[in-house]
């Protein structure tokens, strides 16, 4: 039995050493990100299948994600065909941070 609490104790400090590089990462990407005073666009060059999807998932990712002070928005290629209506109401919806190239 003191073999398996051992185990698991071996385990469960693998995990905490996890928790405090993760910890130790973030505080250093958002001091990198603050002294950079960069903002990004995320450009979405091609879409072939379900435009708004790919909106909705580079809005949620990078725009609303963990690096959200570091994106200002998305840009689409001109490339990319959505239906005005749509873009409109997608724009409204978060904010009017999609801009057409």
């Amino acid at each position: 039995m003191n073999q398996f609490i051992v185990a698991l104790q071996i385990f469960m400090g693998l995990f905490t050493l996890l928790g405090i590089y993760d910890f130790i990462r973030s505080i250093f990407d958002a001091h990198v990100m603050k002294k950079a005073r960069a903002k990004c666009k995320v450009l979405i060059c091609s879409c072939t299948d379900d435009v708004e999807y790919a909106i909705r998932f580079a809005q949620s990712r990078f725009v609303l994600g963990e690096y959200a002070d570091f994106f200002d928005g998305i840009a689409l290629s001109s490339k990319v065909e959505i239906n005005n209506e749509k873009l409109k109401d997608l724009n409204k919806e978060f904010g009017y941070n999609i801009t057409l190239n």
